[in-house]
């Protein structure tokens, strides 16, 4: 570690995002206790069929279960809305075993294509950044595959998905998204990875699912860092 370094750990010791608690030296990553991360709930198999018949994709993963006011809440809460984009990036690395995983069983290579969930434009320039960009990004860390963070355009202002019950959710987003031109002939017959931080009822996963298949896609495998749970 350089003196910089030394000075901004001085300045502003890391702490862990659950706990509050001083992130130790020997700590696998500098946003999560190593006590706290094993301790957040993960998804059951029976959770992760949950999923699967929650969304209109091949395949589905997701990690964890998200609860409000949970532990998890709390990493969603700093990753969307305190700036902590590289907290993404952490996380998506997490997913990307998984997926090395899954893509390995399911002889999935080669074609793939990596595809975040968007924000419209508003809402991104207000918040800085699309927490799903750096899922991504952490992602395609252990996976060589391509990333495209504009291949969907989201171009429906939609409201906020908190309130609404399961068909409510379903018309909020319908028609919100559409394909960037220039991916028009790319996205033939590929198989695509979209990411998204939570999984809800999956209204809007799917609606990007619908649109993908609309234009032509491969398999298409729906990725979040966590589901929601009851």
């Amino acid at each position: 570690m350089n003196l910089i370094d030394e000075l901004k750990d001085f300045l502003f010791p890391k702490t862990c995002v659950i706990s509050g608690e001083l992130i130790k030296e020997d700590n696998s990553n500098s946003y999560i206790n190593d006590e706290s991360l094993n301790m957040l709930e993960r998804l059951s198999q029976k959770d992760l069929q949950e999923l699967s018949e929650k969304t209109d994709s091949d395949y589905a993963i997701s990690l964890f279960s998200f609860r409000e006011s949970d532990d998890f809440s709390k990493i969603i809460y700093e990753l969307k809305y305190a700036g902590k984009k590289n907290l993404g990036t952490f996380l998506g690395r997490l997913l990307g075993y998984e997926l090395l995983i899954h893509l390995h069983n399911k002889g999935i290579s080669g074609k793939e294509i990596l595809v975040p969930i968007p924000l419209y434009k508003s809402k991104k320039r207000d918040r800085g950044y699309n927490q799903s960009d750096y899922l991504c990004k952490g992602i395609s860390e252990i996976l060589e595959v391509n990333f495209k963070p504009d291949l969907l355009l989201r171009v429906k202002n939609t409201n906020t998905q908190t309130k609404l019950n399961r068909l409510q959710r379903a018309e909020n987003v319908k028609d919100a998204f559409k394909l960037n031109v220039k991916y028009a002939k790319d996205i033939k017959n590929k198989n695509i990875i979209l990411i998204d931080d939570v999984i809800t009822t999956g209204s809007t996963v799917n609606e990007a699912i619908k649109l993908l298949r609309l234009k032509g896609a491969g398999e298409i495998t729906v990725c979040s860092a966590a589901m929601a749970r009851d």
